[in-house]
């Protein structure tokens, strides 16, 4: 294994952590469910599998999170400052790097690593698209915890509005997030994505 990865597990599942996809709601109700026979280490027997999400959306609720941790929230007062910061990130240290280490804290972490080598050597079962949390959800955890850590629609649309304004620099990062875009294609292909029709996997 090249990468640090987070598992919780229990006799039935294990899932693999990805950030922004997520997984505090993934976490919350691991927690809520399974109690002390939640791990956080990969451990059980039973099926493997994380949740994952379109690379672009992704990247920019990353860059969004991101900009809020690591800036003052003046830095939001107008898109001229944003346009700044954006301009100034190296984004092939920024997507295509190593998974945090498990002991970052939450808010630490850099949350914009490809989700491709989150994914690398850990033989997951079975992806679940963000967009089908609201069934997922509810089908496998018996009292669910609700969406959290939605983000700040706004600011991601106005960083999504100025990476449109610099088209080479969007089509830059979306070279780099091109082979995460392959590996949900071939996971698809492989059936290995859930969806609703797909029932209870544990």
């Amino acid at each position: 294994m090249i990468q640090n990865t987070e598992f919780y597990s229990s006799p039935e599942q294990n899932y693999l952590l990805i950030h922004k996809n997520a997984c505090t709601t993934i976490r919350d109700n691991l927690i809520k469910e399974f109690g002390s026979d939640l791990m956080d280490k990969r451990a059980g027997e039973g099926v493997t599998w994380a949740v994952t999400r379109d690379p672009y959306d992704r990247l920019l609720s990353a860059l969004a999170y991101d900009i809020e941790v690591q800036y003052p929230q003046e830095a939001w007062g107008s898109l001229e400052s944003i346009e700044e910061i954006l301009s100034t990130i190296d984004y092939t240290k920024y997507i295509v790097n190593n998974v945090p280490h498990m002991s970052n804290y939450l808010g630490k972490a850099q949350h914009s690593v490809l989700q491709t080598i989150y994914l690398f050597d850990n033989n997951v079962d079975i992806l679940v698209d963000l967009e089908d949390l609201e069934h997922f959800i509810p089908m496998h955890f018996k009292n669910p915890v609700g969406i959290k850590n939605r983000g700040n629609k706004s600011r991601k649309d106005s960083i999504r509005h100025i990476l449109d304004s610099y088209p080479l620099r969007k089509d830059f990062i979306q070279s780099l997030l091109e082979v995460d875009y392959i590996m949900l294609k071939a996971m698809q292909a492989q059936g290995k994505v859930w969806s609703w029709g797909s029932g209870k996997i544990w």
